[in-house]
């Protein structure tokens, strides 16, 4: 929910627009779609493993993004807030309480627009227009936003439990109201607050946020990232064998003490590639879920009718793309971004065996 600041900054108006549609139809979709494939076996089936690293590098991303933006905003309160969210949703979701842990962050959420409405007044939208350089610049963006939207809600395993446990006209009519209703307006709430997020980017140590405008921010963030990550860790712990459980879960504790520590080691104020360094860090983030996962599923999906899919069709089309979303995200010419889509669409083709 952080990517339309960034996104408004950047685009004024249009730059919501560009996230929203595709994040919405995108997600939606996962209840319009079928997961059996050819050979008899579930998406879950085939992809596990992959589905299961979606997770934990989303997990991973949550616990980064606390201790770099949202510290910021809650100060020393961060990390017990999102711990007490965590805990609190993942004790619903063992005491099979998932849907009621979904209104509860609806809920949460609400609340906290409510707050930033009050402590805020009158809100002042985001400009509308934009010059033709930023339009541009947005206009070569947008394939990749579309891309990363429209096939990362298939590889995640919160979704398709819930997708595998409804039948295929109530998955529709669940999703369709979902994304279109409820998660549109929590999403609108990004609109809100997006001007007034570009101070803890651009923070000084005599500039912040007010009290009770930076309490209704972060907590919104807390809530909605504590039931993220409640729900993804009760999928990796599920399909974890209980032998590598205790060993993978002190790694993952390392990586996650690292991540919340590279975050609050962040200067605020300092920059790095004209950013601040916790956003290059977020866009590098972000790349898992604009090219990386992308790129397998698209591989996958091309080579859905062979008996497995070669490593090949996947490495190739990200290697080659790689450096041109660098170049698009983190050097700042999006130009590059229009090849580096193309070669993941059309590579894994061009590897694919004559006989089908």
């Amino acid at each position: 929910m952080f990517l339309p600041v960034l996104l408004v900054r950047d685009f004024g108006l249009w730059g919501w627009v560009v996230f929203a549609i595709p994040n919405v139809f995108g997600a939606a979709m996962v209840g319009r779609w079928s997961y059996q494939l050819s050979d008899g076996r579930s998406l879950l089936e085939k992809h596990q493993r992959s589905l299961v690293w979606f997770s934990v590098i989303t997990i991973a991303f949550h616990v980064f993004f606390i201790g770099w933006m949202v510290h910021r905003l809650l100060d020393g309160w961060a990390i017990p807030a999102f711990a007490l969210a965590v805990i609190f949703f993942s004790i619903l979701v063992k005491l099979g309480k998932a849907g009621l842990g979904a209104w509860i962050a609806i809920g949460g959420s609400l609340l906290a627009a409510g707050l930033f409405y009050v402590a805020h007044g009158t809100i002042p939208p985001p400009h509308v227009r934009i010059t033709g350089g930023q339009a541009m610049d947005l206009l070569f963006l947008t394939p990749a936003i579309v891309l990363g939207f429209l096939i990362c809600p298939h590889m995640d395993l919160t979704l398709q439990r819930a997708r595998q446990a409804m039948p295929p006209r109530q998955a529709a009519v669940t999703f369709g109201a979902g994304y279109f209703g409820l998660f549109l307006l929590l999403i609108a709430f990004t609109l809100l607050y997006a001007a007034v997020m570009l101070v803890p980017l651009q923070w000084s140590h005599e500039a912040s946020l007010p009290g009770l405008m930076a309490l209704a921010i972060g907590f919104h963030m807390c809530v909605q990232g504590g039931y993220t990550t409640a729900l993804h860790a009760n999928e990796v712990i599920r399909r974890i064998k209980p032998r590598k459980l205790t060993t993978l879960l002190g790694i993952f504790i390392l990586i996650m003490i690292g991540l919340w520590l590279l975050g609050r080691s962040i200067v605020p104020g300092s920059r790095l590639l004209g950013y601040d360094p916790g956003e290059v860090v977020y866009r590098l983030f972000m790349s898992f879920y604009g090219l990386v996962f992308p790129a397998y599923a698209w591989a996958a999906w091309v080579w859905r009718k062979q008996p497995a899919l070669s490593l090949m069709a996947w490495l190739a089309p990200l290697l080659v793309a790689m450096p041109m979303f660098a170049a698009g995200f983190l050097a700042q010419q999006p130009v590059w971004i229009v090849p580096g889509v193309a070669v993941v669409l059309l590579l894994p083709r061009l590897l694919l065996p004559a006989s089908r």
